[in-house]
């Protein structure tokens, strides 16, 4: 098992928005520094904060299934969700051919989520 340490500058990035609602005003900025973006890049974007919104619950719920002793099976499938929702964001530039400009956000939000899955295996 290799755990993925954050950076201060990548934590810094994460807390900058304090992830709730998550990363909603980070990715306006981003639309803002580059208003020639296109339309398919703002739909993917949209699609990011959307399934962004979604991992920040199903790890919310995973929060919840640990304080409550929930089952195990629970727990793992919040924080299987989360992963997922995360990889979507990828998806949506990925099948559109396009470059993610939050492709550095999702690379550090997938690796910590896996640290969650991680954590959570080890917990059976």
């Amino acid at each position: 098992m290799v755990w993925y340490m954050a950076t201060s500058r990548e934590l810094g990035v994460l807390e900058s928005d304090s992830l709730s609602p998550l990363f909603g005003p980070y990715l306006k900025a981003k639309l803002k520094a580059e208003p020639e973006t296109s339309s398919t890049v703002s739909q993917s974007l949209g699609v990011c904060r959307a399934n962004f919104d979604s991992a920040v619950d199903s790890l919310r719920g995973a929060a919840k299934n640990l304080k409550e002793a929930a089952s195990h099976a629970d727990l793992m499938n919040n924080l299987s969700a989360a992963t997922a929702f995360v990889e979507t964001c990828n998806d949506a530039f990925a099948e559109r051919r396009l470059n993610s400009p939050v492709a550095e956000t999702t690379e550090l939000l997938g690796k910590l989520v896996s640290n969650c899955l991680d954590l959570g295996s080890a917990l059976q």
